[in-house]
């Protein structure tokens, strides 16, 4: 027991069973891919072991009735989320003799379970013979389904491994830290602060602010405590690598697996560590754990079991930042850590390979309504190409042109692309799309430029009872289509007509009233975008 500062209680220091989270049990279910159990992922079967019991669970079967799962009980679910391509084996322990088959799955809607794809089985057969599906995979989230002859006992596990995901190192310094990515478990012991022990600068400095809750408040708006009162304490260091913009949230043990405190400072950092060795620069985030249970990190609502003292509000990220953190082992005991990432950001198991410097957009004058984007890289590794895509109506990104890319270089390089097809009289959304020789790839952050309506293109009358003519921009002259797209993006109506110096008339007066986009295409190619209102 552990007297963190004058004028706070004292804690009484609880012992939870580590991984001991099964499906279908207490707060969790695990019926079907929507309630999913999270699963860690690791380098080592050890460090991603969790109890994975089929008691009491009646979950739904796979669609797609393959992996030998039949009807009955004794059917559960979990999930884990694959950031990079690697060989990821899952093993499955067998218990109370019982005969297991496992399934492992993808679906574009887990809640409906609808576009399911069986992705791999494993059905050995036999009483207590364990299950084990060794499989490449490529980024996105899966979903495992596991059947017993009956019920399986807290005895039975589950892991998932890569040999190549890294898991941090306690009694590390800056300059090793690993790059985590996934959810994953890491082990933290009292071996001290690694070589470099001035890492952390002294209690109360900018690199290490001090926080009290009374009379010194954090930036960020809570009233926790921090930072890291007495510096390094069986430091564990580790890198975080935004890879798609959002909110960054995480949580260290989780799922009542913390077992002392685990206080932690969390720098903006280049690669190398530079920022923060210097003690020249202020951490975003970090906190003094008030309790030392219930998990602590970042999240914007409370975990069950945990306490508001422990956690920090979701920190704003950008796609190409890159975050360091130092965990500290302030109760010097030996144990496993869940780490569990969530929020809307992306994080990368790798630095990006290419660290975009800017991405702006601009109408190019007042009269054309042709969007320039202009991006600038400082590094680039391995890279094919860009993607230029630009936000359709129903919300996803459509491909609209393609440039090289350099490479591998650490020169400053420069792009340009020009939209001549923006869509007038709205707000256009951009992002760049960087793909790797290997296929591999990430995005830009995303921009938008408002792209007004020019003199000499309109429809007219607008609103209209489905009769109305529009004017392009261009002297287009001959055959064109019509299109008219709905609010998700679909083609409810499309017709031929004729352009005359410009100005197409269309007949779209059987379609029902609302709010619609219009296309004018000449030989595949757009002509203009822009809404009408019918109202017939």
């Amino acid at each position: 027991m552990k007297l963190r500062l004058p004028l706070l209680l004292l804690l009484a220091l609880t012992t939870y069973q580590l991984n001991a989270q099964a499906p279908c049990v207490t707060s969790f279910t695990g019926f079907d891919p929507c309630s999913a159990e999270p699963l860690g992922t690791a380098s080592t079967c050890v460090a991603s072991q969790e109890v994975f019991q089929t008691n009491t669970c009646a979950g739904m079967l796979p669609t797609t009735g393959g992996c030998a799962m039949t009807t009955g009980t004794n059917i559960v679910w979990g999930s884990f989320t694959v950031v990079s391509t690697d060989t990821y084996t899952i093993t499955w322990t067998a218990s109370n003799n019982r005969n297991i088959r496992l399934g492992l799955y993808q679906f574009t809607d887990i809640c409906l379970m609808t576009g399911e794809t069986q992705v791999a089985c494993a059905n050995a057969g036999g009483n207590g013979v364990d299950e084990t599906i060794s499989q490449v995979l490529t980024p996105g989230q899966y979903f495992v389904c596991g059947k017993s002859s009956g019920n399986l006992s807290n005895a039975s596990t589950i892991c998932i491994h890569a040999p190549s995901i890294p898991a941090p190192v306690v009694a590390s310094d800056c300059g090793v830290g690993v790059n985590v990515c996934t959810n994953l478990n890491f082990s933290i012991d009292p071996n001290g602060e690694g070589i470099n022990t001035n890492e952390i600068p002294v209690s109360g400095s900018l690199g290490n602010p001090f926080y009290n809750g009374f009379t010194t408040f954090n930036p960020w708006g809570t009233l926790n405590l921090g930072c890291l009162q007495i510096d390094e304490s069986n430091s564990t260091w580790m890198k975080v690598n935004i890879s798609g913009s959002g909110n960054l949230e995480f949580v260290f043990g989780g799922n009542n697996t913390q077992t002392g405190y685990y206080d932690w400072i969390m720098y903006p950092a280049t690669a190398d560590c530079a920022d923060v060795l210097a003690h020249t620069v202020a951490p975003t985030r970090c906190n003094w754990n008030l309790v030392d249970f219930g998990g602590t990190g970042l999240s914007a609502t409370i975990p069950v079991g945990g306490d508001a003292g422990n956690f920090e509000p979701p920190l704003a990220v950008t796609a190409g930042d890159v975050y360091i953190i130092c965990f500290s082992n302030f109760s010097s005991i030996q144990s496993l850590v869940p780490l569990n990432f969530g929020g809307t950001a992306g994080v990368s198991c790798t630095p990006l390979p290419v660290e975009f410097l800017t991405l702006t957009a601009t109408v190019e004058s007042k009269m054309d309504s042709k969007v320039n984007l202009t991006w600038a890289t400082v590094s680039e590794n391995n890279n094919d190409y860009f993607e230029i895509q630009r936000k359709v109506q129903n919300g996803f990104y459509e491909s609209i042109g393609e440039i090289d890319g350099h490479g591998t270089t650490t020169d400053l390089m420069k792009y340009l692309f020009e939209d001549e097809n923006a869509i007038v009289g709205e707000v256009n959304y951009y992002r760049i799309k960087q793909v790797d020789f290997d296929g591999a790839f990430d995005y830009s952050t995303e921009v938008s430029v408002m792209v007004p309506r020019i003199g000499g293109q309109n429809i007219y009358p607008n609103p209209n009872n489905g009769l109305f003519s529009v004017q392009l921009r261009s002297n287009v002259q001959g055959d064109v289509i019509i299109a008219l797209r709905d609010i998700s993006g679909r083609v409810v109506s499309s017709q031929s007509s004729k352009a005359i110096n410009g100005k197409v008339k269309s007949d779209f007066s059987s379609v029902p009233s609302g709010s619609y986009l219009i296309e004018v295409i000449q030989n595949e190619i757009v002509k203009t975008q822009a809404r009408v209102v019918l109202s017939n």
